[in-house]
């Protein structure tokens, strides 16, 4: 892939809009990180330095949403005796 002339590189605050912005629209912080990856893949790709290195406070902010939204994952069970009486039934 040839770099893009008309990409500038990015900063932590415009990926902390971004963000901002996709979860007003998207329903978890996971899923976001999937843009951010993409985002870092093609700063990457164009020959700027990697975007996502001590982004602090991006990571509080990816936290934050992901509290304010809930998590998604199931909860699961500890396996105990029972449970596992319940299996070998």
């Amino acid at each position: 892939m040839s770099p893009d002339s008309s990409l500038r590189p990015g900063n932590e605050q415009t990926l902390m809009h971004f963000s901002t912005l996709l979860a007003d629209s998207i329903n978890h912080s996971s899923i976001i990180k999937v843009y951010l990856s993409a985002v870092h893949s093609l700063h990457i790709d164009n020959g700027f330095p990697n975007l996502l290195v001590n982004c602090l406070q991006l990571q509080c902010l990816l936290r934050g949403i992901k509290c304010v939204q809930g998590s998604n994952a199931s909860r699961c069970l500890l396996i105990t005796i029972e449970l596992l009486k319940v299996i070998q039934r």
